[in-house]
């Protein structure tokens, strides 16, 4: 909870599809998704199991369960199915994500510390995770994603989709991203959903924390879907650089984001 982490990354097939099925029952997709346009063959078997750990809002239990051998009691058949699951050329895949995950670990050990000490002072948290855990997925095109898997007071879980032509920053960069979620309720945060949602994306990946911890030279953000009175605070916090002067940029979001929504409540 004091801030020293350790790194923990997973290469595993049955972690693999696991977060598959995860980002699948959770993340909406443009245009209506439908799963059951799916629902056939080879498929169908994937599908069902992630319908049973649904149905049964097992989410927690079995991912405390397959990522850290904890809490297995009632939830064993989901696992061992997520073993049966075929994977093409995972073997391949396994060695190359490994090779990633080698390159990720250095850059989170230089670059932990200081995430922390910096959110600290410019966002005043005082509760961190012991553990983190992350989930290397395979992501065949071009693109990185992710997902909060799980998380609690000593640890988090993050999935990551990579292959071996994404460079290790950027990865680190969207876990740091993913973590930030865990730590916003950790640390008992109360900002409008959406303004979270929109500051971190501002902070990282490829946003003004990133650039500060060197894990981005260029900041990207799409600016159309952020708040303008949330984005100004922002630029102007990092551009005049107000965290050497001991500001603290959440304090000024917390104060302004009441006022937004009083107004327009």
């Amino acid at each position: 909870m004091h801030g020293v982490a350790r790194y923990f990354p997973h290469i595993d097939k049955r972690l693999h599809v696991l977060s598959i099925l995860y980002d699948l029952m959770h993340i909406p997709f443009t245009g209506g998704f439908a799963s059951y346009l799916l629902y056939i063959d080879k498929l169908s078997r994937p599908l069902y199991t992630a319908y049973m750990i649904e149905r049964g809002g097992l989410w927690d239990d079995v991912i405390r369960c397959a990522v850290m051998k904890k809490g297995c009691e009632g939830v064993e058949d989901l696992v061992e199915a997520l073993g049966e699951i075929q994977v093409y050329g995972w073997r391949r895949i396994r060695g190359e994500l490994a090779r990633v995950s080698g390159i990720v670990e250095g850059l989170f050990n230089d670059t932990y510390g200081r995430l922390v000490e910096t959110l600290r002072s410019i966002m005043g948290f005082s509760s961190f995770f012991s553990e983190i855990h992350v989930v290397y997925g395979f992501n065949p095109g071009h693109g990185l994603y992710g997902s909060l898997l799980y998380y609690d007071g000593d640890a988090a879980v993050a999935s990551v989709f990579a292959n071996s032509y994404i460079e290790a920053r950027r990865i680190l960069d969207l876990v740091y991203h993913e973590v930030m979620h865990g730590l916003f309720h950790l640390n008992n945060v109360e900002l409008a959903p959406e303004t979270e949602e929109q500051l971190i994306d501002m902070l990282m990946p490829e946003g003004y924390l990133s650039r500060l911890l060197g894990l981005s030279d260029e900041i990207r953000i799409d600016v159309e879907s952020v708040d303008e009175w949330l984005h100004a605070i922002v630029k102007d916090y990092f551009e005049n650089k107000l965290y050497m002067a001991g500001e603290n940029l959440l304090e000024k979001i917390l104060r302004k984001d009441r006022e937004h929504h009083i107004i327009y409540s």
